[in-house]
Order: C-alpha cells, then sequence, then structure tokens
C-alpha cells in the first residue's frame, strides 16, 4: 500500500472506517492510521468518530470500526454542486 493507493481507494469508497481500510490492504490498523494522518494534514480526508451503540454481543467494538475517513475534495464539491444547478436549470 502506498499513499495513492490509499487515497484511490477512500476518494471511490467516499466513506470508510480505520477497518474497512486496514482489512482492504491487509495491514494493522496503527499503520494504516499513520498514513491517513499524512492526508489529513493535507485536508484531503475529513476523520471523526462515531459513537455505536452496544450490541450486547462483547463488552465494546473494535475502535477501528468506529473511526471514519472521508474523502473531502472542495473542487469535485463545486463542480458537483454546478451539475446540480445546470440540471435543475433544465427542468
Amino acid at each position: 500500500m502506498n499513499l495513492v493507493e490509499l487515497r484511490n481507494y477512500i476518494r471511490d469508497k467516499k466513506r470508510v472506517s480505520l477497518l474497512d481500510v486496514s482489512t482492504h490492504f491487509h495491514s494493522e490498523p496503527q499503520v494504516v492510521s499513520g498514513m491517513l494522518d499524512i492526508w489529513l494534514q493535507k485536508d484531503k480526508i475529513i476523520s471523526y468518530t462515531t459513537k455505536s451503540a452496544k450490541c450486547g454481543g462483547c463488552c465494546c467494538c473494535d475502535p477501528a470500526s468506529n473511526q471514519i475517513y472521508e474523502w473531502n475534495d472542495p473542487a469535485r464539491s463545486s463542480a458537483d454542486t454546478s451539475r446540480e444547478y445546470l440540471s435543475a436549470d433544465r427542468l
């Protein structure tokens, strides 16, 4: 796994958990987290933690499944928004 592969995976999936990424790339969550920090510093991804309710099956969930990453590409977002406005104008 390299930074470009990691970027492409997150960009394609749009929203992934740390557990998803580490499973996909067959890497430890700590290794993946270190690489994700680079994209966080560049403001290319957004990170947040979800609070999941206890399912009753165990004492706690894997913290890697609660850490979520989303691709943050303002240029792409504004292009998507522009397309929506253009489509609405044609109606």
